[in-house]
């Protein structure tokens, strides 16, 4: 649905830092659950502040164009560190695994508790929990990123029944027979990338989407016990538990499992956890590594390779800018996607309009200098 850019904010009396822009393809403006689905993810993402989600900074829209700013992570996704282990025939040691896990946790903890301005329970599920979706920055940061298809209330667009959304082996069984769900689904996603990151292999992975669906129902993974003996028994609880077909054998808050994993730590490792991750990191010639501009595509993740460019966003004259529009009403049916044509739009110059709606204060936790263009999907309390 769209291009990245990387850009330079720079700021009235010197200095710059780089961000990540995303560009809504035009092709796409026809469709309006989508430009609603784009105006979800701006309007919602702009509010979260938790250090291991990525940051949406701005939304804006100028000649009936739509952009999201967000911060630039230098690093790499966690599908991009299963294949470097493949190739070199490793397994991850089993605190790195955790760690990475402990931060989608701690993320997903924040993201249950997050509510609407007058207090309501927003009932946020992120649902596209998978290893391409979470990255780890040079500094060992985790940061989630992608709420494009997440649940939320006050949300324009909700998903109609029987679409699927997310990726087959990491949907939680009550979110492929379309029951509601919560953040529960989210904790089973976690448990699949748990089990891929400690064996390194697929836990649901059939020879057809339909029979991969059909694995994640009704059939268990090869025990994670016997695939890695090596493993402490609490770990190999935490995955199990989180992985469990039954919403309510879970656990039934993020904070159980983040507190879990912390006992872990303390039983099975001597290091921080953290150091042992970018040490990890190091050995296989990750850290201090410029990402490719083509990064080999994780098996069975579908995200399309998108063109980035690099553009420096120079003020022009606030009347040459247009504010804002007022959310339109959601579709009500899925329109056909238009085949794509020339993407080109309107070159990225300019000062957004300033709107409480659309922006945060660009001195508040401003993002730091990478390499990686990553584009951060996020969404919001």
């Amino acid at each position: 649905m769209g291009e990245l850019f990387t850009a330079d904010k720079i700021f009235p009396h010197g200095g710059r830092t780089r961000l990540v822009v995303k560009h809504m393809l035009p092709q796409y403006l026809d469709t309006e659950e989508l430009v609603s689905r784009f105006r979800d993810e701006a309007r919602l993402g702009l509010t979260l502040r938790h250090s291991n989600i990525v940051r949406v900074y701005e939304y804006w829209e100028i000649d009936n164009h739509h952009y999201m700013v967000m911060e630039e992570i230098d690093g790499f996704d966690l599908a991009e560190i299963i294949i470097c282990c493949q190739k070199q025939k490793r397994q991850i040691p089993a605190p790195v695994a955790a760690y990475f896990m402990l931060g989608i946790a701690s993320a997903l903890a924040y993201m249950a508790d997050a509510t609407t301005p007058d207090g309501r329970n927003l009932g946020l599920v992120h649902r596209d929990i998978s290893p391409s979706n979470v990255l780890v920055s040079q500094q060992g940061v985790i940061k989630l990123i992608d709420f494009g298809v997440a649940k939320a209330a006050e949300r324009e667009t909700q998903t109609a029944t029987g679409v699927f959304v997310g990726k087959y082996a990491f949907m939680s069984p009550e979110q492929i027979r379309g029951d509601d769900v919560n953040i529960r689904s989210d904790l089973f996603a976690l448990g699949a990338v748990g089990y891929e990151l400690l064996t390194t292999q697929r836990a649901f992975k059939g020879v057809s989407e339909f029979e991969t669906l059909n694995l994640v129902l009704s059939t268990e993974p090869d025990p994670l016990a016997e695939q890695r003996p090596d493993l402490h028994p609490l770990l190999v609880k935490i995955v199990e538990r989180c992985m469990a077909k039954d919403a309510g054998a879970r656990y039934h808050h993020p904070l159980q499992l983040v507190q879990d994993l912390h006992r872990y730590f303390h039983a099975a490792s001597e290091q921080p956890p953290p150091l042992v991750a970018i040490e990890f990191l190091h050995e296989l010639g990750l850290m201090g590594k410029a990402a490719t501009e083509n990064p080999e595509t994780h098996e069975a993740d579908t995200e399309p390779q998108i063109a980035r460019q690099t553009v420096v966003l120079n003020p022009p004259p606030l009347d040459s800018v247009e504010q804002p529009r007022a959310p339109g009403p959601p579709s009500a049916t899925t329109e056909q996607i238009p085949t794509p044509r020339d993407p080109s739009g309107p070159t990225l110059t300019g000062r957004p309009p300033t709107s409480p709606r659309f922006s945060v204060d660009p001195e508040d936790d401003l993002p730091v200098r990478s390499r990686r263009r990553w584009l951060a999907w996020v969404v919001a309390i």
